[in-house]
């Protein structure tokens, strides 16, 4: 529905940040304010505003990425549990060992993939930058598998799945049956692959070129998660006295 620049007040903007916080967790709704304050502020450059509506409105940044992280023995518990749809738990595991966000998994076809060579190759949707990335284990195994039921051709997608708003209702009884109390989105699948990528080993540079990020600014929050993790980890070990 269009609305006149009139109509945009503090009131307004309140009630869209208010909105995004409700309907939206981990960093999404910081970044996506953050992006309508840019338009907010530009728009006032170009006198459509006489002062900037948004300016005293602000949205605080949240910091439970880790709440989304989904550790292998989820991943394990995920896939031993049933899901409602067997399109959508294959291409979410598939999305946990990949990066993929939900527009380029729901986008990816046959032609992407090269199964002789075991690669993976795809322009990312967000960021117009091109993943090209080995095709190892689960991923493998899963289009392995996929592409010897169906014989599909070069245009054919991957996955077959539905709507997102069915597919995040689905994500939420599915992870609940498998006994994880989080709000799991397809986001978490991503933030998953960039975590496991650093625990296990891997420095900044190659998971930054894994996860497809152009720079490794975005990288090095996965890395304090480790460190968090890590920590966690040691606190939890029973102590002795002397």
């Amino acid at each position: 529905t269009a609305i006149n620049a009139k109509e945009v007040n503090q009131v307004l903007i309140k009630d869209f940040k208010e909105y995004l916080e409700s309907t939206l967790n981990g960093e999404a709704p910081a970044t996506y304010f953050k992006r309508f304050k840019k338009f907010l502020k530009a728009a006032t450059k170009q006198n459509v505003f006489t002062v900037n509506p948004g300016l005293e409105v602000t949205i605080k940044e949240s910091k439970g990425i880790s709440k989304e992280i989904l550790s292998i023995e989820d991943l394990q518990s995920l896939a031993s549990t049933e899901c409602k749809s067997d399109q959508i738990k294959i291409a979410f595991l598939f999305s946990c060992y990949s990066g993929l966000r939900w527009v380029d998994v729901k986008a990816l076809i046959w032609d992407n993939i090269d199964l002789k060579n075991r690669r993976l190759k795809i322009k990312q949707s967000k960021t117009g930058h091109i993943l090209n990335q080995n095709l190892e284990g689960f991923t493998f195994e899963t289009l392995t598998r996929l592409f010897g039921k169906s014989k599909p051709k070069n245009i054919d997608p991957v996955f077959q799945l539905p709507s997102f708003s069915y597919v995040l209702r689905v994500l939420k009884d599915w992870s609940r049956n498998a006994g994880i109390e989080r709000n799991i989105t397809w986001h978490s699948a991503r933030h998953t692959l960039a975590t496991n990528v650093i625990l296990y080993g891997s420095d900044s540079s190659t998971a930054s070129e894994i996860m497809g990020h152009k720079n490794l600014d975005y990288i090095q929050r996965y890395v304090h998660i480790v460190d968090e993790m890590k920590q966690r980890a040691l606190a939890k070990i029973p102590q002795i006295t002397l």
